[in-house]
């Protein structure tokens, strides 16, 4: 039987650079391969992205919000270090494992750090 992680964070950004995340995150999606997901399910995880149309004041947040099976936690975790190459670009997601622990991924000056709770 499968087990799930449910992942949900975000990104906090200038408006001038959602685009660029939007980009390098599709890109990611597009050219990354995992050996235990198939096509169906990288498309699956990669609508858990929320990018602003509009800027709202100096700085705007970038979500990220998705049950996944927990296959996939390393193929997020690239993702959002890569992401996070985008100068200027910092965050917070919280990653939930089924029956299991809790992690932080913070990320800041192009790093992230992670930090386990067990529960």
């Amino acid at each position: 039987m499968s087990r799930y992680a449910y992942i949900k964070g975000w990104f906090e950004c200038p408006f001038s650079l959602v685009d660029e995340v939007k980009k390098v995150n599709n890109r990611f999606f597009h050219l990354n391969k995992h050996p235990y997901l198939d096509e169906s399910q990288i498309e699956l995880y990669s609508k858990g992205w929320q990018y602003p149309t509009v800027p709202i004041n100096w700085v705007n947040y970038i979500f990220y919000g998705a049950c996944v099976n927990i296959i996939a936690i390393d193929f997020i975790k690239e993702m959002i270090i890569n992401s996070s190459l985008v100068n200027e670009i910092e965050g917070c997601f919280f990653i939930d494992i089924e029956d299991d622990c809790s992690y932080t991924w913070v990320i800041s000056n192009g790093k992230l750090i992670e930090k386990k709770q067990n529960q």
